[in-house]
């Protein structure tokens, strides 16, 4: 995972083997802030972070959509069959805060 183009890859584009298994995971959390939909997700096989992970997904998603898709992979991706997250923080208070801080500044007013 980092921030240079091509690194991260997704179980979307791809099957790959490891943790998290986007078919495996828990909605412990959910916010509608701004129009944007904020997941707090806990994947069973991911050891970093006790396997949670903060996910903003984009204006008008909603949380029923994304359930629908049976899985939920925390990286991005284009494939335009299925729905990914914009942006993902670290499972903390400033996390979430940051998750909330970059809605509000991308919300179309």
């Amino acid at each position: 995972m980092g921030i240079g183009f091509g690194i991260s890859t997704s179980s979307f584009d791809e099957p790959t083997k490891g943790n998290p298994n986007p078919q495996k995971f828990e909605i412990i959390w959910e916010e509608n802030y701004y129009d944007h939909l904020i997941l707090v997700v806990k994947y069973p096989d991911c050891t970093n972070y006790e396997g949670k992970k903060i996910l903003l997904f984009d204006e008008g998603v909603t949380k029923k959509e994304i359930v629908r898709q049976g899985m939920i992979d925390p990286h991005f991706s284009d494939n335009p069959n299925y729905i990914s997250p914009i942006a993902r923080f670290v499972p903390t208070k400033k996390g979430l805060n940051l998750a909330k801080l970059l809605a509000e500044h991308i919300y179309e007013r």
